[in-house]
């Protein structure tokens, strides 16, 4: 038999793994033998909509009868992706120069490589470093790979592949340390070793949902410049909604050069993310020598149009129900000598544990229990997150939290603390 070899564990037993085969109630996922799962992850923090929204389905397959594709390459368009970069438009009108990607690892690699040429164009050709914060994580294609601090930089050794800075984030009690970090920040900025061309920071770092503030963001701003620094922001696990926020840089009014987003973008349906630039970006620029087969595929498109229609009228809802409602109410209730911190930003959660106790056993537990959690960072880890479905009823919430509890409950006996 065969093997798909994935983000995983590649030699480990076949029945570590389970094959999905299909749905039921949006959020309900069932494998080849019949066990059934609470989606509790979004697919990979991508469908918080669900597995069965008929009218992206149906604008899919209206789509694939006027055009189901056409390359954005030899100087044309198609129609329906400039209505999609309208919406883009209105939801980031300083950065309205639009480029589709099938990835957020690949949104990202374009902003960086339109960062880096940006500076050549203006007489800088050095420029060309990027610095990232600790904990972040943007992606595992190559250049964006290696200004990610995840073990997949350590893996595939792609710290060697681009020049850059690891900027420390500072915390104090499970919280960053804002003035602090603006300080490692400017350091890094002030005595430049590699000629940065640009930072790239997540709105809500990936690794434990941490959060800055609307003083951080403005002064990183001033910061940047300051020392001629092109900020990148990558929205790509916290757009489309899931923050309560169409997207958080929404809620800190946060000024970037260039943005990118992806996960969510067409609910989970077709493969497609954007980066998105300031018009101080693309105007150095006389021709992008720049594409992709699938760039704004139409498709991906269509589903794009109307999932961003849904959750434009469901933000009310996600803000009440899962950012302050039921969601954060009973994520602050678990209790274990294990958890160290939670936090809950709209449907996404995470929690830290103390370091002693590796939270990937939660994450094999919850597989066996019927719940999916992602325990990142590695084979070790001490960073547990969840990205909750809107479709889940107050029962099913209720459920996947109990089931977390008595996971931690049951380790707590075995270990006896």
């Amino acid at each position: 038999m065969s093997e798909l070899v994935h983000f995983c564990k590649v030699n480990g037993p076949s029945s570590m793994y389970r094959t999905i085969h299909t749905y039921e109630k949006d959020h309900w996922l069932i494998d080849t033998k019949g066990n059934k799962y609470l989606d509790t992850m979004s697919g990979c923090r991508t469908s918080i909509l669900g597995q069965g929204v008929k009218s992206i389905k149906d604008a899919m397959k209206a789509q694939m009868d006027e055009l189901p594709y056409y390359p954005t390459v030899f100087h044309s368009y198609n129609s329906i992706a400039h209505k999609g970069t309208e919406i883009l438009n209105q939801e980031f009108p300083d950065n309205t120069e639009v480029f589709y990607t099938p990835t957020g690892s690949l949104a990202n690699e374009s902003a960086i490589k339109f960062a880096t040429k940006y500076w050549e164009l203006n007489g800088e050709k050095s420029k060309k470093g990027i610095c990232y914060m600790s904990k972040s994580y943007h992606g595992t294609t190559g250049l964006i790979g290696s200004t990610s601090d995840q073990p997949i930089n350590k893996f595939m050794n792609l710290d060697i592949i681009f020049p850059g800075s690891k900027i420390d984030t500072s915390f104090d009690n499970e919280k960053i340390n804002i003035e602090e970090t603006l300080e490692y920040i400017e350091h890094d900025f002030k005595y430049d070793n590699f000629n940065m061309a640009a930072i790239i920071i997540d709105a809500i770092s990936t690794s434990g949902l941490y959060s800055y503030n609307s003083y951080f963001w403005t002064n990183l701003r001033y910061l940047a410049d300051k020392y001629n620094i092109l900020i990148i922001l990558d929205e790509v696990v916290t757009g489309f909604a899931k923050t309560g926020h169409m997207f958080a840089s929404h809620k800190w009014n946060i000024k970037a050069d260039i943005v990118t987003i992806g996960k969510g973008m067409a609910n989970g349906y077709f493969p497609l993310a954007a980066t998105m630039c300031n018009k101080k970006i693309t105007e150095k620029f006389d021709w992008l020598l720049h594409g992709m087969t699938f760039s704004s595929h139409p498709i991906g498109m269509a589903a794009f149009i109307e999932n961003h229609r849904i959750l434009d009228l469901k933000l009310p809802i996600i803000k009440k129900r899962f950012d302050k409602g039921i969601h954060k109410e009973l994520a602050e209730n678990l209790k274990s000598n294990y958890i160290k911190s939670i936090r809950i930003h709209g449907v996404l959660g995470g929690l830290t544990s103390i370091k002693e106790f590796n939270v990937r056993l939660v994450e094999e537990e919850g597989w066996k229990r019927g719940i999916i959690v992602y325990a990142g960072g590695g084979p070790k880890s001490t960073k547990l997150t969840w990205c909750l479905p809107i479709t889940l009823s107050d029962e099913e919430i209720k459920l996947f939290f109990d089931t977390l509890q008595s996971i931690f409950d049951d380790f707590k006996s075995k270990e006896g603390i």
